[in-house]
């Protein structure tokens, strides 16, 4: 009876050992498991850091020609979001178009969702600041380039507002000083953001000399003079305008809604100009 008593205390205390040992072994190898897994996920993000890092570097201008679109990446890569924000006035707000998607910066909003999301941009922001009627003169007086500078914005497409200037008969020699001044705010608030300008469209309803003598064309003429001699950024909208309706063989007139601002099909037209200088390789500093 002893010798069972004993055997069975010896078997329980063997399946004892073998539990404990196995249940030890088991624990090494789950901490083993736990840190072979943390140690992957560290590789991974040093391998995941280091492709940024070197996007990041074939990004940089370094003399390379990039484009505007390359820029937008390089931004998200650098800060994990991009802010655009549009300024002008009402061909800026889109009026015109049968709907604001169908507007030149509608369409600019779509088609940099798509680029933009193929490069894995995710976090995009687009602020419209087009006003109706709104001059060079009220975009400065009424502080929309201040509400401008306050969104902080990485990229600003500012659309010249002639049309307003010429119809309401602000001096020539204003507008530029107000293109100047609201270029010069905008630089000296947010140095790193990049600004792109354009004139607007082309209309049947500017015909001759507004009330201090200057052309429509005039201003056109002299505010592309003023920026260029600067060496911004500049897209001629106007010019580029008038050679696409040769090219497609349409009358101005008939892509205009009110001979002042364009339809849908002038709104094409126009965002296909700008689109083309998006994606233009370009050697310029940002």
């Amino acid at each position: 009876m002893k010798g069972k008593i004993l055997v069975t205390g010896l078997a329980i205390c063997f399946i004892s050992v073998l539990i404990i040992g196995n249940k030890s072994y088991n624990n090494k190898i789950s901490t083993k498991a736990k840190a072979s897994k943390i140690a992957y996920q560290k590789d991974l993000e040093k391998e995941k850091e280091m492709e940024k890092q070197n996007k990041i570097k074939s990004l940089t201008p370094d003399g390379k020609p990039l484009s505007v679109i390359d820029y937008l990446q390089y931004v998200y890569l650098k800060n994990g979001s991009v802010t655009i924000s549009l300024l002008g006035s009402s061909a800026t707000e889109g009026t015109g178009a049968s709907k604001v998607e169908n507007s030149w910066g509608g369409r600019l909003k779509s088609n940099l969702n798509k680029d933009l999301l193929q490069r894995n941009v995710q976090n995009l922001t687009i602020n419209n600041d087009g006003f109706i009627a709104y001059s060079t003169e009220k975009l400065i007086t009424d502080n929309k380039v201040d509400l401008l500078i306050s969104q902080k914005p990485d990229l600003v497409i500012f659309e010249t507002a002639l049309l307003s200037d010429y119809e309401q008969n602000v001096p020539v020699k204003k507008t530029l000083n107000n293109i100047s001044e609201s270029v010069t705010t905008i630089k000296k608030s947010l140095p790193n953001t990049r600004i792109i300008i354009q004139s607007p469209n082309p209309s049947t309803k500017t015909i001759g000399k507004n009330k201090t003598g200057i052309t429509y064309d005039e201003y056109v003429k002299q505010s592309s003079a003023l920026i260029t001699s600067n060496n911004w950024e500049y897209v001629d909208i106007f010019n580029g305008y008038q050679s696409k309706l040769k090219e497609k063989n349409l009358e101005l007139k008939d892509t205009l809604f009110d001979g002042l601002h364009p339809n849908d099909t002038g709104y094409e037209i126009w965002f296909g100009l700008l689109n083309d200088y998006l994606n233009q390789k370009q050697n310029l500093k940002f």
